[in-house]
């Protein structure tokens, strides 16, 4: 009875505590949205439906967002994104009534310009979507917007940058965050290597643990934001693109700090000890790269990883190491610098480091219009049966080529060339001397290998090879002791240019060039020579003017 009387006076204060600890929930939303063909962008993209579905698993895994309360749209038109705007404002309205506090997150992926995001075939004003975002009945609601031009978004209704966003690890905060991936001036990129965004990749990466600089197993608003900016400036800045800025806009008042993942209280992680120090990649069974990261000595990271398979690879000292592991369901790996062993940079591994070396794409998935000049030597030379025939060939070329490059490595040619040769024959001891005018069109189907796209610098050699018709005519006159005479002859023939060269890029449009190769085809039969060897080599000076925004980044 003696424990009896001591409980009963604070029942109710305990009663009380539980009801307000049951109250106090966070009910938190996501709607992500993925464009990759935008209102007049010449160029779809080819990862931003990729990059919403990513965020959206990262916050459904670590983020406490609820299976029901988040939503992705892919490709979808102007329409369907603002009922989904007004659906999500009624769902927010709706979880207030059962929990204490509401949490919204909203991402976009896409085209965007100066005036709003590029959807379908229309645009959604930066204005209208502040407006439906600042209307959701949520106590802290955050926008990210990976685009072009995004950070107009945060010069409107005078939004103030602050050095950072919170501080503590309270949550009574209130108000709005927006993050963009680009300045107003600037253009956000992706990459085949990353096959994302720049912007998302490091975000993903960093809400995974990656930005987790306390320590504490909790991935803050405040931490991914100046992960992903750090990451994303310093991917790009060396980049054809040009540096890529993100910017942010808040209004947050109140204590605390916003939590975006937990990753200590993911059901499976990746433990990088104290020890190792470096670059790390992490790649999936499917060869994805799903985080990437440079650890310092000194501190543990924590990643957050889905069950399955893994690779991962550790650039450090100009080495790189790789190991491999299986993560199943509850289980946390930590990775010893033992289980790591040397590996080669070869393409058995070109998925991995590799391929993410900082070198720019400057040909994939571009069109290219060449002009070339120079000069040709040898050929022309014709057997007449007469002792002491000596002709010796010289002249000039020119023409124009168009190029469509599918891989950074290949482009596709198809080129347009003339050419004229002037032969001075002087034929034994006969006084008789023929000049001989010869001109030529060729156009040649072919390819140009650049075996060396792989590496960082303007300066790109190669190899190619091409084929198609030539078409000949020669214009003779003959000067001897009695007449003087004068004729045409015209000739067609099939024939092979092997040759090779180097480009160099001035910049983002504009290339020069250095070429030469060898016209090689059958001799040419003419009328009154017998068989003509025009057979020679060719030098040619180029420049280039290449269109389109590419693959690259």
């Amino acid at each position: 009875m003696f424990w009896l009387k001591r409980i009963i006076p604070v029942l109710p204060i305990v009663l009380v505590l539980s009801s307000f600890t049951a109250a106090d929930t966070v009910r938190r939303y996501a709607l992500a949205i993925g464009v990759n063909q935008g209102a007049h962008a010449p160029i779809p993209l080819r990862y931003a439906v990729t990059d919403a579905e990513r965020l959206a698993d990262v916050l459904q895994e670590m983020g406490g967002v609820r299976t029901g309360d988040c939503r992705v749209l892919r490709e979808p038109d102007l329409a369907r994104v603002r009922t989904a705007l007004a659906e999500l404002a009624v769902s927010v309205r709706q979880g207030r009534v059962e929990n204490a506090r509401t949490e919204v997150v909203v991402y976009y992926s896409g085209h965007a310009d100066e005036e709003g995001l590029l959807i379908g075939s229309s645009r959604l004003p930066y204005l209208e979507l502040r407006e439906n975002i600042d209307r959701l009945d949520a106590d802290v609601k955050v926008a990210i917007i990976d685009a072009c031009s995004s950070g107009a978004i945060t010069r409107l209704k005078g939004g103030v940058r602050h050095p950072a966003f919170l501080s503590d690890a309270a949550a009574d905060m209130r108000g709005y965050a927006f993050l963009t991936s680009s300045s107003e001036t600037e253009a956000a990129q992706e990459s085949d290597r990353i096959r994302a965004s720049f912007f998302t990749y490091y975000l993903i990466s960093g809400l995974r643990g990656a930005a987790d600089a306390s320590g504490d197993g909790r991935v803050t608003l405040n931490e991914v934001y100046q992960f992903a900016f750090n990451e994303t400036l310093g991917h790009t800045v060396k980049s054809m693109g040009g540096a890529q800025h993100p910017a942010y806009d808040m209004k947050l008042a109140g204590t605390g700090d916003f939590v975006m993942t937990d990753v200590g209280g993911y059901r499976a992680g990746l433990v990088l000890p104290e020890g190792l120090a470096g670059r790390f990649y992490i790649l999936n069974s499917d060869r994805q790269l799903v985080a990437e990261l440079q650890k310092p000595a000194g501190r543990p990271i924590q990643l957050g990883l889905s069950p399955g398979e893994y690779v991962i690879y550790l650039e450090a000292d100009g080495q790189l190491r790789a190991a491999s592991f299986r993560l199943a369901p509850d289980q946390t790996f930590t990775l010893e610098r033992g289980l790591l062993i040397p590996a080669k940079k070869e393409p058995t591994i070109l998925r991995g480091p590799t391929v993410y070396s900082r070198h720019p794409s400057i040909l994939a998935g571009r069109h290219r219009f060449e002009l070339f000049f120079g000069g040709t030597a040898g050929g022309t030379t014709a057997q007449v049966g007469v002792p002491g025939v000596h002709l010796d060939s010289s002249g000039f070329v020119g023409g124009f080529a168009y190029s469509f490059c599918p891989r950074e490595h290949i482009a596709l040619r198809v080129s347009v060339s003339g050419s004229l040769l002037k032969d001075e024959t002087d034929i034994g001891i006969w006084p008789v001397v023929s000049t001989t005018d010869v001109s030529a069109v060729a156009l040649l189907f072919g390819a140009r290998y650049y075996p060396f796209s792989g590496l960082a610098g303007p300066i790109r050699p190669y190899v190619s090879v091409e084929a198609g018709p030539y078409f000949f005519n020669w214009n003779d006159r003959r000067v001897g002791t009695l007449d003087v005479s004068s004729s045409s002859r015209y000739a067609t023939t099939f024939g092979l240019r092997p040759g090779a060269g180097v480009d160099i890029f001035i910049g983002r449009h504009v290339a020069i060039g250095l070429s030469g190769g060898y016209h090689l085809h059958p001799d040419v039969e003419i009328g009154g020579y017998g068989p003509v060897d025009s057979r020679g080599f060719e030098v040619c000076g180029s420049i280039s003017l290449l269109l389109g925004k590419g693959d690259g980044p």
